[in-house]
This record gives structure tokens, C-alpha cells and sequence, in this order.
């Protein structure tokens, strides 16, 4: 007789865990739509999520710090425009809760400031004239990785350039 009430007591204890275990983990951050994953040249950034139910509040803690509470367009888009990230790596981690206690975490998104702009060094052409026809390597070199450079010639439309771009008879 001790045993099946031990046995009783363990399935009400177990479904008691999994009835807590739906109630706060219902709630789930469905995409995140910003930031995203890459380098950005302004301290003005958009913090957007969307859930896949009705939420009563969303926030975001960046770098660790507290949560900050997001507005919403709806029930389950949150938003937060933040003019002051600092130049810098940074991480970023949402949080929201729904009606029912339920809480849920984002994983972390890391993303990057860089307000600073590439110093550029003409190589060549140098300052001189070329005679027609002649092949013109065009090269620069930067003060940092970039991801992309052009060229405009007499006021044409950009021509990217490459690690072996050549422009051929000007």
C-alpha cells in the first residue's frame, strides 16, 4: 500500500513539473528581425522581434545590461529604435513574456559598430598623362578590410573593382 501511494505521489509530482514546463516556455520568439549579424556604420539601431503568440511585454538587454522595454505594433511585433550604441562589438539578447507567466529567452546575436570610415590611398594611376590606349591599372589600399570599392571614370557609373580589375582604353 506504501508503495502505490508513493508511486501516485510521483505521478502527480511529474505531471505538476509538466504543466509548469508548458505554461512558462509556451511563449517563443519567432524571428528576430533586427539586428542582425553584421556591421553597421551608424550608432542608430532598430531592435525588432516578432513572437509566435500574444505577448504582454518584450525587452532586449544588450551587452548585458538591463532590459529595456520595447513598444509594440501589434501583439506579437516589438520594436525599440536605439540612437546610442556605442562604436564597438556588441551582444544582444530578447526576452518576452505572455498572460500566462509564460517567459522566453533569445539566443545571443552578436553585431558591430564601426562609425569610423576606411582611410583610402590612391597607388596608381599616378598624377600624369597616359597615352591612349594604354592599359591604366587602377589600386588602392586601405587602413582596413573593405567590402566593397569602385571606380568612376569622366563621371561614369561605378565599376567595381576586384583584386584583378583592369580598365582597358582610356
Amino acid at each position: 500500500m506504501g508503495e502505490r501511494l508513493h508511486l501516485k505521489r510521483l505521478i502527480v509530482l511529474c505531471s505538476w513539473i509538466l504543466f509548469l514546463g508548458f505554461v512558462f516556455a509556451s511563449i517563443e520568439i519567432a524571428s528576430i528581425d533586427s539586428p542582425t549579424n553584421t556591421t553597421y556604420n551608424s550608432s542608430d539601431v532598430w531592435f525588432n522581434v516578432t513572437t509566435n503568440e500574444t505577448a504582454d511585454w518584450c525587452g532586449y538587454s544588450i551587452d548585458g545590461f538591463e532590459n529595456i522595454s520595447m513598444s509594440n505594433d501589434s501583439t506579437t511585433t516589438y520594436y525599440f529604435e536605439n540612437s546610442s550604441v556605442p562604436e564597438g562589438s556588441h551582444n544582444v539578447t530578447f526576452s518576452c513574456n505572455d498572460s500566462a507567466g509564460g517567459m522566453n529567452f533569445s539566443e545571443t546575436l552578436y553585431f558591430t559598430i564601426d562609425l569610423t570610415a576606411p582611410e583610402i590611398t590612391i597607388e596608381s594611376p599616378l598624377n600624369i598623362t597616359y597615352k591612349a590606349y594604354e592599359y591604366i591599372d587602377f589600386n588602392i589600399t586601405s587602413s582596413e578590410e573593405i567590402n566593397w570599392c569602385g571606380v568612376s571614370v569622366f563621371g561614369t557609373d561605378n565599376i567595381t573593382m576586384t583584386n584583378d580589375s583592369l580598365l582597358i582604353g582610356l
